[in-house]
């Protein structure tokens, strides 16, 4: 019971392992498929129009087919629809759910059971006798399918030659040429260059996205991560400002090494891990004039 804080009422009583079991995944059942929500919102049309039939039928049919639903499911989890209703007839036995019309629970009085256990019963046969019509169903299906393919294919492929026999195809390719960088490696920055830690807006376990700020006559880089040999670093960066000038971008490896490329506006390079440890990925500015850089780094 309960709209905002929902909890589990139990009469006060002895419950052996299994009965609690099977009280609570019933409940659980009912939280997850929200039949509180459900009933409450089918009792509030009841209230609303008290006169009409179909608002009684609808409160009933709203009850019934949430302890359907939930029995169904509920059983599974409870070793099986022996065990389940067992459960449930023991403890009717002993006490049962007065009827409210605010809450949902094991049963609203002793003779739905019976009901319920025939439902689930039919279900079951329902079940079986669907599992194989749909099978029946779907090789003929297959059959007929695949001969209306073959015989629409033969006609398109027919009327497609027609086409290709009275159009004149004039064929333009242009082709977009990946840009080429140049790789170059040395031991670090020369000793006019200032060396800052960037920040990383944001990092998973593969990917960090960056968003710099460098200033002239800077170099900025991330923080280790470890890089598994022959996996890739790739780095993507492009510029926010001054994208006609040219920027660094590479890979500091373990041993100290850097391994980077040259570009402007967009720069996109994928660098082999030689060995395996902790590497970082930097940008440097040998301009004079501020840059602003964003882009992001992934391990793959």
């Amino acid at each position: 019971m309960g709209i905002f804080h929902p909890q589990v009422i139990l009469p006060v009583k002895e419950f052996s392992k299994a009965e609690l079991r099977t009280i609570f995944v019933h409940e659980l059942v009912h939280y997850k498929q929200r039949d509180i929500y459900l009933k409450c919102l089918a009792m509030l049309v009841l209230v609303f129009h008290y006169f009409n039939p179909m608002a009684w039928k609808l409160s009933k049919t709203v009850c019934r087919w949430s302890e359907y639903a939930c029995d169904e499911r509920a059983c599974a989890m409870v070793g099986g629809t022996i065990v389940y209703f067992n459960n449930l007839l023991r403890m009717a036995e002993s006490t049962w759910q007065k009827k409210c019309h605010f809450v949902v629970g094991l049963m609203e009085h002793k003779n739905e059971l019976e009901e319920r256990i025939e439902h689930l019963r039919k279900i079951d046969k329902v079940k079986k006798k669907s599992v194989g019509f749909a099978i029946l169903l779907s090789c003929v299906l297959l059959i007929f399918s695949s001969a209306t393919v073959m015989a629409a294919s033969d006609g398109l492929a027919r009327q497609y030659l027609n086409v290709v026999e009275r159009t004149d195809i004039v064929v333009e390719e242009k082709l977009t040429e990946k840009p080429l960088y140049t790789k170059y490696v040395d031991n670090g920055p020369d000793g006019g260059v200032t060396i800052e830690a960037g920040e990383v807006d944001k990092r998973t376990e593969v990917t960090s996205l960056l968003g710099w700020t460098v200033p002239a006559s800077t170099m900025k880089q991330t923080g280790t991560f470890y890089v598994s040999k022959g996996q890739a670093i790739i780095v993507h960066i492009y510029l926010i400002s001054h994208i006609d000038k040219e920027l660094m971008v590479g890979i500091i490896k373990p041993s100290g090494e850097r391994a980077y490329v040259k570009g402007n506006d967009t720069i996109i390079y994928d660098f082999t891990a030689d060995s395996s440890g902790n590497y970082r990925v930097f940008v440097q500015n040998n301009n004079s004039v501020e840059m602003e850089a964003e882009g992001s780094c992934m391990v793959r």
